[in-house]
């Protein structure tokens, strides 16, 4: 908790910051809705999903290394508890644009996709305070109703 006051006070020191992280987040967001309304043609031309997908997640990672400062940004992704999600990120990442480019493959971009997915959502939520708990929550209730639709379905 006390980390995040001190960069929200170093935030109130610096507008111009704070309008260059909004800039570039906003940017982010603009590139990763592109790439979804290319979601429906996923298995005709992966490439203009995953692209725009991957540039646009690039961009909201990096609107954070603008807010908090690029070394502070990159000891935090480094940081014990959050190195399997930068790990999970990056595998995501580089097999989104290796599916894609190199293998042409629909299907590994949409596994990649998704792991490049949940890692960003924890990225995200882990710089809001509170956001691991919901997305944690949100886990489990996802996990608790597959498992009953699940179950429904084979006891059929």
């Amino acid at each position: 908790a006390g980390q995040s006051l001190q960069g929200l006070g170093a935030l109130a020191l610096s507008p111009a910051k704070l309008a260059q992280f909004g800039g570039v987040f906003f940017v982010g967001i603009f590139l990763i809705s592109i790439s979804l309304s290319f979601l429906p043609t996923l298995v005709i031309a992966p490439q203009k999903f995953s692209l725009l997908f991957a540039f646009g997640s690039m961009t909201l990672l990096s609107s954070f290394a603008i807010l908090k400062g690029p070394q502070a940004f990159m000891s935090s992704l480094i940081a014990r508890d959050k190195l399997p999600f930068t790990a999970a990120y990056a595998v995501g990442l580089v097999g989104t644009l290796v599916a894609t480019i190199g293998f042409r493959s629909f299907i590994l971009t949409a596994v990649f996709g998704i792991i490049q997915a949940v890692a960003l959502l924890y990225f995200l939520a882990s710089y809001v305070p509170g956001g691991q708990a919901i997305l944690n929550f949100c886990g489990t209730c996802c996990t608790k109703s597959a498992r009953a639709v699940g179950g429904r379905f084979l006891r059929t």
